[in-house]
């Protein structure tokens, strides 16, 4: 395991085998407004600039034919692009897989966890409800489908469960909580 330079001071992790061929290029640091960081080399076509992700040169782009693939980072840190951490998946699991954005720390229900939180009418029993979307299977309206998991008395238990469902329904794809 090496490490690339990228802009700002920060550095990308890539396999041996792949370090002479990225450590070649120019690599930028791109944050988004979530907090999301990528390394991505520009590259210029006609009078444009193209960004291409640093995965894309480790395991090449995704066929013509596949527009609903993209990339994922399985421990959801985008800027280690070992080949045992990418996987191309379609884009229903890497919505799935993304981490939960925020705590909602100021909202009275709202948990630490992906998948969990407090409903008002268990507030006061003082109880916690898991929940997940399933991306294979839809609602009446189109929609994911949102698959009730169970309520539970603690924080933590919901978000175990939550853990097993994701695992069963996304297997090596699936999102876990890290549980505190």
């Amino acid at each position: 395991m090496k490490e690339i330079k990228l802009t700002q001071g920060k550095f990308a992790i890539v396999d041996d085998e792949d370090y002479n061929y990225l450590s070649r290029f120019n690599w930028n640091l791109s944050s988004t407004a979530s907090g999301s960081e990528r390394a991505l080399h520009a590259i210029r076509v006609g009078d444009k600039v193209v960004y291409i992700p640093m995965e894309r040169f480790i395991l090449g782009s995704p066929s013509e034919n596949s527009q609903s693939k993209q990339y994922i980072h399985l421990n959801n840190d985008n800027l280690d692009n070992r080949k045992e951490n990418i996987r191309l998946t379609d884009i229903g699991i890497r919505v799935h897989h993304s981490v939960k954005m925020g705590t909602n720390s100021g909202k009275k229900y709202s948990s630490k966890y992906k998948g969990v939180c407090q409903s008002q009418k268990d507030k006061g029993l003082n109880r916690w409800r898991a929940y997940i979307s399933d991306s294979n299977q839809k609602d009446l309206r189109g929609n994911k489908l949102q698959i009730k998991i169970g309520s539970f008395e603690t924080e933590n238990g919901a978000a175990l469960t939550y853990n097993k469902k994701a695992i069963e329904l996304y297997g090596e794809h699936a999102y876990q909580n890290i549980i505190i």
